[in-house]
């Protein structure tokens, strides 16, 4: 819904800005609407580095000290494939 909504506003105020300034004006207009969002970004991601979650310490996912038994194999080494009678399966 938002995406039809920026396409129907974007095109909008830009055909009006055009219209009622000049293109050039225009241009400007939207030249420092993106150097402001850069900017505002930019501060951003440096705060987070230096305050939020850049120095917060690293989530660790999963813990391999408690993983130990999943590192065993499934099927022992001898095991006979049903889809290969006179072959065992090697791992």
């Amino acid at each position: 819904m938002l995406l039809l909504v920026r396409g129907f506003i974007g095109p909008l105020l830009g055909g009006y800005l055009v219209d009622r300034y000049d293109f050039s004006w225009a241009s400007t207009v939207f030249a420092g609407a993106n150097l402001t969002a850069m900017i505002l970004l930019c501060l951003f991601g440096v705060w987070e580095y230096r305050c939020g979650k850049g120095r917060r310490p690293p989530w660790v996912r999963f813990d391999d000290s408690s993983r130990e038994d999943e590192r065993d194999p499934l099927l022992p080494n001898d095991v006979i494939s049903p889809a290969i009678p006179d072959k065992t399966v090697n791992m």
